[in-house]
């Protein structure tokens, strides 16, 4: 038995051009996922760019907040109380920043798989 796949021999009888037109929708259908996987990874990465932005804002209102209060406070117990609080808040905003990437994870996986899986690519809600 031969191992050749069994290729679909047109009515006219020339497989040559079956073949090459078999190879030609194989080649398209492949430069189609690369780019819609690059597309897709390329949103992703926007959303991602977007939420460090974000990020870096609040990050930058945090400190001010940060030097306001240390500026604001008279003993020791005022820096202690201080310090709780901001370390408080930079953990809250560690926890809030996983779950932010997790979800971007999850989501770049959601729609590479739908890519993969020939279903449309719609941008998923944030």
């Amino acid at each position: 038995m031969s191992d050749a796949p069994n290729l679909e021999v047109p009515a006219n009888g020339n497989r040559a051009d079956s073949i090459a037109n078999q190879l030609a929708g194989m080649n398209k259908r492949s430069i189609d996922l690369f780019f819609n996987v690059q597309k897709v990874a390329f949103e992703e990465m926007l959303d991602v760019s977007n939420d460090a932005i974000q990020r870096t804002s609040a990050e930058f209102s945090i400190a001010n907040e940060f030097a306001s209060k240390i500026a604001g406070a008279h003993s020791a117990n005022d820096l202690k109380q201080v310090y709780e609080e901001c370390g408080k808040h930079q953990a809250d905003c560690f926890r809030r920043d996983s779950e932010r990437a997790f979800k971007h994870w999850q989501r770049f996986l959601d729609r590479t798989s739908k890519v993969f899986f020939n279903q449309p690519s719609e941008k998923l809600p944030a």
